[in-house]
């Protein structure tokens, strides 16, 4: 029940912090692309991204909503410094407590195989054990096939 509930609360967190640039959280995270068709080699080996796009080379990142450079000219950027220091302490701590959900997730699941693994040897049957647990890893058994009659 506990296992769900941090779940629910990693997942609410992993998509409000899924709009802000910042490092991957996964490490499988798929990285997007962006296929640009040239005439030939020449044009491939002096490709300027930024040129292309009519951006800063900072935003080539963004791969949703690009601000080119003229919208940059035209806009008043410039934000308060004291509400984007703010803004990034906030950013930190939600970071911070979505690693801190994440392994108290972990350290739950190994409770809870835990305990399902002593209650599955209270059961009758005879069992063998394939590897001796340690400290980061349960032993493993292997329970005899019983046929039923």
């Amino acid at each position: 029940m506990k296992e769900v509930h941090e779940q629910k609360k990693i997942n609410d967190l992993q998509s409000s912090l899924h709009f802000i640039h910042g490092k991957p959280i996964t490490k499988n995270e798929k990285k997007s692309t962006h296929t640009i068709f040239l005439d030939d080699e020449e044009q491939a080996l002096n490709f300027d991204a930024a040129k292309h796009f009519n951006t800063l080379p900072e935003f080539l990142d963004n791969h949703y909503n690009r601000p080119t450079i003229e919208n940059l000219m035209s806009k008043n950027v410039v934000g308060d410094l004291s509400s984007m220091k703010k803004l990034e302490k906030k950013r930190n701590q939600s970071y911070q407590e979505l690693r801190q959900r994440i392994i108290r997730k972990k350290k739950i699941e190994k409770v809870r195989q835990r305990m399902e693994l002593k209650k599955a040897l209270f059961t009758k049957g005879r069992r063998k054990k394939i590897k001796s647990g340690d400290r980061f890893h349960l032993p493993v058994f292997k329970w005899e096939i019983v046929r039923q009659k």
